[in-house]
């Protein structure tokens, strides 16, 4: 072997190592993911948020709900933890009725830990298909994220607790879309299916009374901006959040 052999064949082996030397450190491999725009991602939040006692930065976690798929191939598996953080959060001040809490999306855990960053924008949330269907799902956590109690705030209907299954299990209403005008409501559209998940087509608020929905730009990311006409924006464990590539 010439000496060019030599050196090609030295220079795959040190790649070798130093991939080796970054999972031994847990240090997770970036790998492009191959979804056109407009792909949904139907996930529900791990844990309860309350954007009163949230910081910027903050880390907000969701898990996949069934797999995304392009050309036949799973591309994000089921259950995969979807990774976020607060761009803003805020309570009610004077001069401004509404609590907000932004938060954005960006990246995937894969079945290996391999990360696959995204840029989605939030197209719809509803209640946690516990909710609608019966008692709390394994592994969701009923610990709030934030300051507040996990059930519920001013945003909710007064004496109804947060994962209290209706009876009998009901589909909950359209609210609609509260647009960054904070004036105009636009009726939510696409419904949801008969066990009460959101599906690609859901566009706009399910169950939440009181809450909007909006885009907001952050760099070069699509951040969603969550209002709440109560003290604070409250969304349980579990939150059906319908996700949508840019």
């Amino acid at each position: 072997m010439n000496r060019w052999g030599i050196a090609i064949a030295v220079g795959v082996v040190s790649v070798g190592i130093a991939a080796s030397q970054g999972d031994a450190m847990g240090v997770r491999n970036q790998v492009n993911g191959t979804l056109a725009n407009g792909t949904s991602i139907h996930v529900a939040l791990t844990r309860t948020v309350n954007s009163t006692g949230l910081q910027d930065g903050e880390a907000i976690t969701a898990r996949t709900i069934g797999a995304t798929k392009a050309d036949g191939r799973t591309i994000i598996p089921s259950d995969a933890l979807i990774e976020g953080h607060v761009t803003q959060a805020s309570a009610v001040v004077r001069g401004d009725p509404y609590s907000a809490l932004g938060i954005v999306f960006d990246k995937a855990v894969l079945k290996h830990g391999e990360v696959m960053p995204l840029n989605v924008a939030v197209q719809a949330i509803a209640l946690p298909q516990t909710s609608v269907m019966g008692p709390p799902a394994p592994g969701m956590d009923t610990a709030p994220l934030g300051n507040g109690a996990p059930q519920g705030g001013a945003d909710r209907q007064a004496g109804t607790p947060a994962l209290m299954p209706p009876s009998p299990p009901v589909v909950p209403d359209t609210v609609g879309t509260v647009e960054t005008s904070r004036g105009k409501v636009v009726p939510a559209s696409g419904g949801l299916n008969d066990n009460g998940q959101l599906t690609p087509g859901s566009q706009g608020i399910y169950g939440l009374r009181g809450i909007g929905l909006s885009d907001q730009k952050v760099g070069n990311q699509e951040a969603a901006l969550i209002t709440s006409m109560g003290k604070q924006v409250h969304l349980d464990s579990g939150t059906q959040l319908m996700l949508v590539t840019r």
